[in-house]
């Protein structure tokens, strides 16, 4: 029966927002009620991304003072730690953004972030997944000075590239077109290139930066163009 009922209250929660006829405040005490009275981990969990992204006031993390974000990120960090406790694996995976977005500190050396990241790869599936194969991996580039870093770091960028990590594709071209932990390969480096500005063309800004570095500037935007 209660099972049913929090069903029925999801289905409802869910019409509202995508409808527009609830409040985010009045959608926040509904997650509260299935949170305190059922001990649901679900509503635990998106009260925790309601505090992190900022939906209560409409103020992103980049847009708010310090210490307002100090206070919303700490009740992000209790929910979903709550979340994660009565069983939402789904929760590790905001936890570690919860971290890694830490205003000032923000830093992808956080060792609590990889940790939750870690714990997040074993139950998401999907673009989740390869997302957090690429923090990691970021983790041990900047974290391990020299070789052992970056090979470390291309042991997760690789898999995450393989399974369509767009970021993860860019550092893998990055590291073959300068040589950094790879033979230098401009060739398989451009393969890298072309599959991200295929799946992603906002990301030929940044390609071509890169590209541009070492090469003449016509000479890439004749390459772009031919994709």
């Amino acid at each position: 029966m209660v099972n049913k009922f929090a069903k029925a209250l999801y289905e409802l929660i869910d019409a509202m927002i995508i409808e527009g006829t609830a409040s985010n405040k009045v959608i926040l005490k509904l997650y509260e009620f299935l949170l305190y009275e059922m001990m649901d981990g679900v509503a635990a969990q998106r009260i925790g991304q309601y505090y992190l992204t900022g939906q209560l006031d409409g103020i992103k993390q980049n847009g708010i003072e310090p210490q307002r974000w100090k206070v919303r990120r700490n009740k992000a960090e209790f929910y979903l730690r709550t979340a994660y406790r009565l069983g939402c694996r789904e929760a590790a995976y905001d936890l570690a953004w919860v971290y890694l977005d830490r205003r000032k500190t923000a830093s992808l050396q956080d060792y609590r972030s990889v940790k939750w990241f870690k714990i997040a790869m074993r139950f998401e599936k999907g673009p989740r997944k390869w997302d957090c194969y690429q923090h990691i991996g970021c983790y041990y580039y900047r974290k391990i000075k020299g070789v052992a870093g970056t090979k470390k770091a291309l042991e997760y960028w690789r898999v995450a590239a393989r399974n369509g990590d767009v970021a993860s594709m860019i550092e893998m071209g990055i590291a073959f077109w300068f040589g950094d932990g790879v033979d230098q390969n401009s060739i398989i480096a451009r393969k890298y290139f072309a599959k991200c500005i295929r799946k992603d063309p906002s990301t030929v800004k940044r390609i071509k930066r890169v590209m541009c570095s070492t090469a003449p500037e016509g000479e890439v935007n004749r390459w772009i163009g031919s994709l």
